[in-house]
């Protein structure tokens, strides 16, 4: 595998990565040396190895090829004097080779013809992306094809419009396409352009967060599609209507404010949702947003972002040695790779390669690298829209996600349901299958069934350091509910559940997992606590209320080809086999770390808890106070934390022990204690 490039470091310009232009044009190098060598002989399908996608099939897979890795390319091409890129070693005529692979593709008499387009269909998703790429290089291809050359690729591109798209990010596909071939003087669908676009404006929730068309899917199409390509629109047709311009680049702003929390030192952003496999693309936002001078994030700091994005993946290895990409995340992990992804579906991570529209002497590639976020100061950030905390660590550079409202396609519910997903512990979407899925999650067993799920979870409320969320474990039982709070703690969490139920079922709840690639983790139990640890990195749970019974890390042996980031992973648990009278409360603490650490130490994170009917007090080890109470039965209360009163329907209370806290009350509303 492709782990290490051969360009030299620059730790002047570049003192976090050390990396410069020249890097990313050598993975480039690579990308396109592996386009060519698997291109067919009219260059319209790039075939590259590996097993085709179970829903689209070989031909679509190979359309993809050529469609996505074109992003490698359209960049690099506008404004450019020529056609051919240059590496450090070598060139490729780009403009030559994907005019040729164009015409051959929209060649209906061809024997490399794309197809036809159909009602949802994915010719309709790569039409969007070849309109993008049409538009970049038009100074090298488009400009310089005959008028019958251009009739034939516009034969194939206009039949976007009379067919169906699912109702989702693919919407902005037939903006893309229409304002493309509008700016390019050439016949297109005003009606089409506009109905689509008001149907993606709508997805718009709050806080820079559009969800994915679906009932609150909110995952990185926001930075895949849904920001980018009304990006593109406001550029090319911006001026058609001034004023949703400045609303979709407004939007943009606020989402590019907090998303740049969500990369870690060592340059991943925590993987969870679908296509995992774009990867890279997470971070291509940032560079569009700059060429199109609206982003709220210093250039050297966004080329720190994006350039540790790309290396963090080239360095665990998703590039072959010829060039090709891996079809997956990391490690093979089958329940990872989407139905519709083949082997030319990671190659969307070329969106990264927006950078490229920027120019060499632009601040982006000029400026010295600017730490992350995470780098400067530890940080919890609240995300009410799409129902997200983001929690940062800046002694260790992780960052977490905790999910408070998420839907989830068939399948996926692995991929969404998790109640925290981190940069530095992947997790473990092949565990559903198997008896204990329950990592990062809670989970009902009736004798002889399967583990539930947590499908489409309630957002309830959230502060930056607590989140509550609502959801049933059984879609067709509307009298069996677990009501969620999370609640943030330094580096690690504690989780309560109010579980309501007439069923008999046992309560298993999971921590993070521990991923490794060889050898045997030391695993520990102790009265109220599993553990486990492998060369440094270790997983802690302890029960803090309602379990009676511990679910020790690997109890049925390390789990492989489940984990993104690693072969194996183990997950340690907590359960309660005794049964109760309609409802319980239950509570666990959940740490994980690369620090050094000892089960003794971590059990004296939580000092104190008290479960009091429908609320639970907690003390920490420095002294810090917290309250909640389960919002099913909201009460007045009247306590102290820490000598601060706490009074009326509160749902949740912080006070340290200078008196400094906040309070959240039934209205949602935090006030502030000082």
């Amino acid at each position: 595998m492709l782990t290490k490039l051969v360009t030299p470091e620059n730790r002047d310009l570049s003192p976090y990565t050390g990396w410069t232009k020249e890097h990313w044009k050598e993975v480039q190098s690579h990308i396109l040396r592996a386009t060519a060598r698997y291109a067919s002989p009219g260059k319209a399908y790039i075939k590259f190895p590996g097993a085709p996608s179970r829903v689209q099939g070989p031909l679509s897979d190979w359309v993809e090829g050529y469609v996505r890795t074109s992003l490698y390319v359209g960049p690099a091409l506008y404004g450019s004097d020529s056609g051919v890129i240059n590496f450090h070693k070598g060139s490729f005529d780009a403009a030559a080779f994907y005019r040729e692979g164009l015409l051959s593709g929209t060649n209906p008499k061809g024997p490399e013809y794309w197809g036809d387009m159909q009602d949802r269909n994915q010719r309709l998703c790569e039409a969007a992306a070849l309109a993008m790429f049409i538009w970049f290089s038009k100074a090298h291809i488009w400009d310089n094809l005959s008028r019958g050359e251009k009739d034939q690729v516009l034969a194939w591109l206009g039949q976007i419009n009379p067919y169906a798209v699912h109702q989702c990010n693919w919407t902005q596909f037939k903006v893309v396409v229409n304002a493309v071939l509008k700016h390019l003087g050439e016949p297109y669908s005003e009606k089409e352009m506009k109905t689509n676009m008001d149907i993606a404006d709508g997805f718009y929730v709050r806080d820079g967060w559009y969800d994915d068309g679906h009932r609150h899917a909110f995952d990185y199409y926001n930075a895949y599609v849904l920001h980018p390509y009304f990006l593109f629109w406001s550029w090319l047709d911006g001026d058609a209507d001034p004023a949703f311009r400045d609303r979709v680049q407004e939007r943009a702003r606020l989402f590019l404010e907090t998303y740049s929390h969500f990369f870690a030192a060592n340059g991943a952003c925590p993987a969870f949702g679908r296509s995992m496999m774009y990867r890279y693309s997470a971070a291509g936002v940032f560079a569009l947003a700059e060429f199109l001078k609206i982003s709220p994030v210093a250039p050297g700091r966004a080329r720190r972002l994006a350039s540790g994005n790309v290396k963090y993946f080239v360095e665990a290895g998703t590039i072959e040695d010829d060039g090709t990409h891996t079809a997956r995340y990391i490690v093979p992990c089958p329940q990872a790779v989407d139905t519709y992804s083949g082997p030319g579906s990671p190659y969307w991570s070329g969106k990264a390669f927006w950078s490229f529209l920027l120019p060499d002497s632009h601040p982006f590639w000029t400026d010295k690298e600017q730490p992350l976020p995470v780098e400067r100061a530890s940080y919890e950030i609240n995300l009410p829209g799409p129902g997200i905390l983001v929690q940062g660590t800046n002694e260790t550079g992780e960052v977490k996600l905790y999910h408070m409202l998420t839907a989830m396609h068939p399948g996926m519910e692995k991929k969404y349901g998790n109640f925290c997903y981190s940069s530095h512990f992947g997790c473990d979407p092949g565990e559903y299958f198997l008896r204990h899925h329950i990592e990062q999650h809670i989970a009902l067993v009736e004798e002889g069934g399967q583990p539930t799920l947590r499908h489409h979870p309630d957002y309830l409320c959230s502060t930056p350091s607590f989140g509550a969320s609502r959801h049933l474990p059984y879609l067709d039982d509307a009298n069996t509910v677990i009501e969620s709070h999370v609640i943030l703690k330094d580096d690690f969490h504690i989780r309560f559940h109010k579980v309501k139920t007439a069923r008999k079922v046992v309560i298993q709840e999971g921590g993070a997992a521990l991923g490794f690639d060889s050898g045997k983790p030391a695993v520990r139990s102790g009265d109220g606590w599993e553990f486990c640890e492998h060369e440094g990195r270790w997983s802690f749970v302890r029960s803090l209320a309602g379990y009676d019974g511990g679910i020790p890390a690997g109890i049925d042996g390390a789990r492989e080809e489940c984990n993104v980031l690693h072969r194996f992973s183990i997950v340690p648990g907590m359960k309660r086999e005794s049964g109760f009278d309609g409802s319980v409360i239950v509570g666990l603490l959940i740490a994980a770390s690369g620090r050094t650490a000892d089960p003794a130490d971590l059990r004296k994170l939580v000092r104190e808890v008290n479960v009091d009917g429908n609320s639970v007090t907690v003390c920490f080890r420095d002294g810090e106070r917290v309250f909640t109470q389960f919002m099913d039965e909201l009460a007045d209360v009247d306590i102290e934390l820490n000598g601060r009163p706490v009074r009326g329907r509160v749902v949740f209370a912080r006070v340290q022990p200078s008196g400094k806290g906040s309070i959240l009350t039934e209205d949602l509303v935090i006030r502030e204690l000082n």
